[in-house]
């Protein structure tokens, strides 16, 4: 903890807080942190010692680069009843805690939770007749700059999320993600800030010191999408909220689309974590996921929104009982009605029988962005473990999978496993192709060769491209075959950690439990 509070303060990091108190909700954002202070009560426990051995059992998992080891108390007469440490690559990207005490006329239960750039701190005191001291706190860490909320209009509905402006970057924030648009130029009073992965920019221009006006543009197709947005600065909410709730929302639920026809047809599941009055989660589909929603319950109005670059969604409703009623808005035009059931979670279809091999090899010949055409023959891919990505550098889910490809590159190295990505462009122009290609290579620094496999594509399009599956049914796909390059699995779509640490995590165990058996010894 001391080595997280001593860099989050060499970087400068702020944070934006909620606290509760007497159940009514404030805003705040603090721009100056003393980092050891504000981590104090929590620094100074520590039950990584020999002399706790027999006092807790211990639990030590390694999935991939991320190590978890945690310590239960085996009796409660140990005041820290639990701790959790979660390490990637030997930093620390979560940390778990909770202590009490009580006797007969006490109690106290405090708690803290620190997961990436998340943390919670709740403390729980009282002394009968006398005394009685409840207070929550949730903090998000964001990088050093101005806190500023932007809200994009839908065709008339607010769809808000929180941003970070920096001298050279403008910072997105959907729940633990941060996603950067670097500065692309800068004249006078107008700003322009350029998606480090996807071909999409904000156009603003300063009205005063308070509010920027503008565009946000995507350009994935070659039709131009845009959307008016403005942003306040030093707003401190996503969701103004102004007490917390009775409602309990988390959990996972069953959420049907309604058809064009306002059928409901199309089932989903609705995963939601929810602390006090603050929710977020993902909608989980048979082929991805919705991604980073953030929001919040008011009274019995709940909304969600994400902004991850290439979408902006609002998901917006009322709490009937067990069941929610809302509207999904995308971009000026689109409104689709869905309901959820509250914990009644459908089942999906396992990603893992949605595409299947109708030839005796899968093969692939595609050129780089130089033009050099590569193919799983070449001496590259020989005796290797090879894992085929079918991509789109405009799609979401497919960022989310190559981060996990990175991890896996990382893990095995390239000497006994190649990794290559073939990507399907929604545009016609080869030269805007490549170029979105190296943007996505330099700024998530690929370590694995990304081929242009197709310009103005469909499904279809690309099912015809690669005849030996049964069809292309999502972005991404990912192919895995052996050393002989038979195809041991084939995945369908990509749920990333949006969609619960618990699913995330146990997706990451089966593959890398696999791929260790596939590389061997």
């Amino acid at each position: 903890m001391e080595d997280l509070a001593d860099s989050l303060q060499l970087d400068g990091s702020n944070v934006i807080k909620w606290v509760v108190q007497d159940d009514g909700v404030q805003y705040a954002f603090q721009d100056s942190v003393n980092w050891r202070r504000e981590f104090t009560a929590f620094m100074q426990e520590d039950v990584n010692h020999l002399r706790y051995k027999d006092a807790y059992t211990i639990t030590d998992t390694t999935i991939g680069p991320v190590r978890e080891v945690l310590f239960k108390a085996q009796s409660d007469g140990q005041e820290v009843r639990e701790m959790r440490y979660v390490i990637e690559r030997g930093r620390l990207i979560g940390f778990e805690l909770l202590k009490e005490r009580s006797n007969l006329l006490s109690s106290s239960t405090q708690s803290f939770r620190f997961d990436r750039n998340e943390y919670s701190l709740s403390i729980k005191q009282s002394i009968d007749w006398f005394f009685q001291n409840d207070q929550f706190i949730q903090g998000s860490i964001v990088p050093a700059g101005e806190l500023w909320r932007a809200v994009f209009d839908l065709g008339g509905d607010p769809l808000p999320v929180q941003c970070i402006l920096q001298e050279d970057a403008l910072i997105v924030k959907n729940d633990k993600e941060l996603l950067r648009f670097p500065v692309q130029t800068s004249e006078g009073d107008s700003l322009t800030f350029a998606s480090a992965y996807f071909n999409a920019y904000f156009r603003l221009k300063r009205v005063d010191e308070t509010t920027l006006i503008g565009r946000w543009v995507n350009e994935k197709r070659d039709e131009k999408r845009v959307t008016p947005v403005r942003l306040e600065k030093g707003v401190a909410f996503r969701f103004p909220v102004a007490t917390t709730t009775s409602h309990k929302l988390a959990g996972e639920h069953t959420l049907i689309f309604a058809d064009a026809s306002g059928a409901f047809t199309d089932s989903t599941v609705l995963v939601i974590e929810q602390t006090q009055q603050a929710i977020n989660g993902s909608i989980l589909t048979e082929t991805g996921d919705y991604r980073f929603l953030d929001g919040a319950i008011r009274g019995d109005s709940f909304f969600l929104s994400t902004m991850d670059g290439t979408h902006a969604y609002l998901f917006k409703g009322s709490i009937k009982g067990d069941s929610l009623i809302g509207v999904f808005c995308a971009g000026q035009t689109w409104k689709q009605p869905w309901i959820a059931l509250l914990n009644t979670a459908h089942q999906l279809r396992s990603a893992e029988t949605i595409t299947s091999l109708q030839a005796e090899r899968f093969t692939f010949s595609f050129p780089d962005v130089t033009g050099k055409l590569v193919s799983l023959s070449d001496p590259s891919f020989q005796n290797k473990v090879t894992l085929v990505s079918v991509m789109g550098t405009w799609c979401s889910n497919c960022l989310d999978e190559t981060l996990f490809l990175k991890k896996v590159r990382s893990r095995y190295g390239a000497e006994d496993l190649q990794i290559v990505a073939l990507d399907f462009e929604l545009v016609r122009d080869s030269a805007v192709a490549k170029r979105n290609i190296q943007r996505q290579v330099e700024n998530l620094e690929i370590p694995y060769p990304v081929l242009l496999a197709s310009l103005s594509t469909n499904k279809a399009k690309a099912s015809s491209l690669l005849l030996a599956l049964n069809g292309v049914f999502s972005y991404p796909t990912l192919v895995v075959m052996d050393r002989q390059h038979n195809v041991v699995k084939i995945h369908t779509g990509f749920s990333g950690p949006a969609t619960g640490r618990e699913r995330y995590l146990a997706f990451e165990k089966e593959y890398f439990d696999l791929l260790d058996e596939l590389v061997g010894p």
